[in-house]
């Protein structure tokens, strides 16, 4: 595993951010980040590349919230569908996508840390 360096990182986050096609929403309360969104929207197709909020914070329906404004802001940015792909054994996040709407797409086995993921999507009307 690769371990960088701060000033590395924060160009990365930087270059990222520059990028016309990049969204990331932050979830703040009393000027503490507690939940983040990213991810993109390329030729028509959002990404959503990671959603979390603080442990402490789960269950207030902040995620739900974060999930929400990216699907408007790929809205906005002209997207006709949001994607994502997330780990078969992470529950409480594939209960948020199903929530939302989104219905499972494809399987990926044993691909990111060898772990089997499912992909979902959401086509936005």
């Amino acid at each position: 595993m690769r371990r960088y360096k701060s000033a590395e990182v924060r160009e990365r986050i930087k270059r990222f951010l520059e990028r016309p096609s990049s969204i990331v929403l932050v979830a703040e309360e009393e000027g503490r980040i507690i939940g983040f969104a990213e991810g993109s929207v390329t030729a028509g197709v959002s990404r959503l590349g990671v959603i979390g909020v603080r442990r402490e914070y789960r269950g207030r329906g902040i995620g739900l919230r974060l999930l929400e404004e990216f699907i408007k802001e790929s809205k906005r940015r002209g997207a006709h569908k949001v994607y994502l792909w997330t780990p078969v054994a992470l529950k409480p996040a594939i209960k948020l996508y199903v929530e939302a709407g989104f219905v499972p797409e494809g399987f990926l086995r044993k691909h990111f840390y060898e772990m089997d993921m499912v992909i979902y999507s959401k086509f936005l009307k």
